[in-house]
């Protein structure tokens, strides 16, 4: 049970991880914006100046967030050795709140990316950020497949909101 309880935490902290992966994927790929979703900046309506301020706040927000995920990935290897190995209980309950705090790490440095756009995104850009993240699940704008995505189309409900009525 335990192992079954630690692996299942293991996958919940590492989706933050794989989606930065997926969004550093995307991002690099030559000729991108903005996560090679150009459709992003016309769902919000960026202007040139807009779309330049956004592209280096989600280049900063990467380079911020990558020393943070590599940390993670090598703390989420020591659980899962711990967990295989059958480690005390002292043990992982050390590493558990190294991970504790790595994931407040991550949440301070998400919340600093959310700041900085608020500098430069009116209100109401901000709201179709936010709600466009929000119904694309994990990833968001930064690679999900929901109101952003390519796979999915802008007016899908997210599975959190379909009542399983029109599928």
């Amino acid at each position: 049970m335990k192992k079954i309880a630690l692996s299942g935490l293991a996958v919940a902290l590492l989706i933050p991880a794989l989606t930065l992966a997926h969004a550093e994927k995307e991002m690099d790929r030559p000729g991108s914006m903005m996560g090679g979703r150009p459709e992003i900046a016309e769902k919000l309506g960026l202007t040139d100046a807009q779309k330049a301020k956004f592209k280096d706040t989600m280049k900063a927000h990467r380079e911020a967030m990558r020393p943070l995920m590599m940390k993670m990935h090598e703390t989420m290897k020591t659980l899962r050795e711990q967990a295989d190995k059958k480690a005390p209980d002292a043990d992982i309950k050390a590493t558990l709140a190294a991970l504790k705090d790595q994931r407040k790490q991550m949440a301070s440095a998400q919340e600093k990316y959310h700041e900085s756009l608020a500098e430069f995104l009116t209100p109401t850009q901000q709201a179709a950020f936010i709600l466009g993240a929000e119904r694309g699940g994990r990833g968001g704008m930064e690679g999900g497949r929901g109101r952003w995505g390519k796979r999915g189309g802008s007016d899908r409900e997210s599975p959190r909101e379909s009542h399983g009525d029109d599928d």
